[in-house]
C-alpha cells in the first residue's frame, strides 16, 4: 500500500465535502472546519466534480478515510443541512486532538479513541466503531525466524516491537505483548525498523490484499497469522466546545450515525475496505488491556 500525495487527497476530499447538492458554497452556509489527518490510506476514489456525498457502493477496499470523511457528508445532506467544509489538514493525531480542545477545529475528520475524551472540551458523537470493530494485526518482515510459527503469548514476550511515540494505545499493548518498544517519530520510521530487522514487529490495521500485507515506501510488512490484537476501545467523532455549531454538529452526526446502523451501512462499508476483516474473523486475540 503506497501513499498519495497529501495536497492531492486533500483535494479529492475538498471536492467530496464542499459540492453538497450540487451547488458550490455560498457564505450562507453553515460553516465547519474539520481536522483531516493524514496516515497510511490510498487508492482514494477520484471524484467528479458533479457530485456531492459518494454512494456507498461506490467505496471499496482500503478507502477508510473516504467512508468517514462520507458518514460526514451524507449526515448532512439526511439533515437537510447546507454546510462549507474547510478541510485542515495536521500531521499528527495528537495535533488533531489538541486543535478539538482548543477549538482551532470544529469536528474530526475520523472517529477517534474514547480514551482520549475529555468533556472539558469536547462532544462526542454516537459511536461509530465498536470495541472489537477495531482490530490489529501483528506484522512484521517476510519470512522472519520465529514469528511465523509462534504458538503462545510467551512467544511475542521474548521479541521487541515498534511505533509511533505518540500512539498511546499501541505503545501500551506492545509494551504488554512484547519484551520492548522502539519509539519512532513517524509512520514510514515504524516500517524501516521492522524491515531492517531492529525491531520483530509492530500493530497495524488488516488491509484487504489477497495475502495481507502492507507496502510503505519500499518496505513490505506482512501479518502474523492466526493472532489480531483488540484496541478494546469505542471510536467516535469530536466535537470542539468551543464551536459555535458544537450542538448542531453533534446532533446532525448522531443521526445519520443512527441511520447508517439502522441499514447496516457503517458495518457493510468497513467490511468491504478491509477494516473489518472477515479474513481474520477467527484468528485468536491477544488479549493486553492494562
Amino acid at each position: 500500500m503506497r501513499l498519495e500525495d497529501t495536497s492531492s487527497i486533500l483535494m479529492k476530499f475538498l471536492i467530496l465535502l464542499v459540492v453538497l447538492s450540487g451547488r458550490c458554497v455560498s457564505a450562507d452556509l453553515l460553516e465547519v472546519t474539520i481536522g483531516v489527518y493524514q496516515p497510511h490510506y490510498e487508492e482514494l476514489l477520484s471524484l467528479g466534480n458533479d457530485k456531492s456525498c459518494l454512494e456507498w457502493e461506490e467505496l471499496g477496499p482500503n478507502q477508510i478515510q473516504l467512508i468517514e470523511l462520507n458518514i460526514i457528508c451524507h449526515a448532512f445532506k439526511q439533515a437537510g443541512i447546507e454546510a462549507a467544509f474547510k478541510l485542515k489538514p495536521l500531521p499528527l493525531y495528537r495535533r488533531v486532538l489538541e486543535q478539538i480542545n482548543t477549538g482551532e477545529i470544529d469536528l474530526s475528520a475520523h472517529p477517534m479513541w474514547e480514551h482520549d475524551y475529555n468533556p472539558d472540551f469536547a462532544l462526542k458523537s454516537d459511536p461509530v466503531l465498536g470495541r472489537d470493530d477495531s482490530v490489529k494485526l501483528l506484522y512484521t518482515r517476510k519470512n522472519h525466524p520465529t514469528l511465523f510459527g509462534a504458538k503462545t503469548a510467551q512467544d511475542f514476550k521474548e521479541l521487541n516491537s515498534a511505533t509511533n511515540a505518540t500512539w498511546d494505545l499501541d505503545l501500551a499493548l506492545l509494551h504488554c505483548i512484547t519484551s520492548s518498544v522502539i519509539k519512532t517519530r513517524n509512520y514510514e520510521e515504524i516500517y524501516k525498523v521492522v524491515g531492517s530487522g531492529r525491531a520483530d514487529m509492530t500493530l497495524d490495521y488488516p488491509i484487504a490484499t489477497d495475502d495481507g500485507s502492507k507496502t510503505f515506501g519500499d518496505v513490505t510488512l506482512y501479518p502474523v497469522p492466526d493472532y489480531k490484537v483488540s484496541m478494546n476501545q469505542e471510536q467516535y467523532f469530536f466535537i470542539s466546545k468551543q464551536s459555535k455549531n458544537a450542538q448542531i454538529i453533534r446532533t446532525v452526526l448522531n443521526n445519520g450515525i443512527r441511520n447508517l446502523r439502522e441499514n447496516n451501512i457503517i458495518t457493510n462499508t468497513y467490511t468491504r475496505a478491509g477494516y473489518i476483516n472477515n479474513k481474520v474473523k477467527d484468528w485468536q486475540f491477544l488479549r493486553c488491556h492494562q
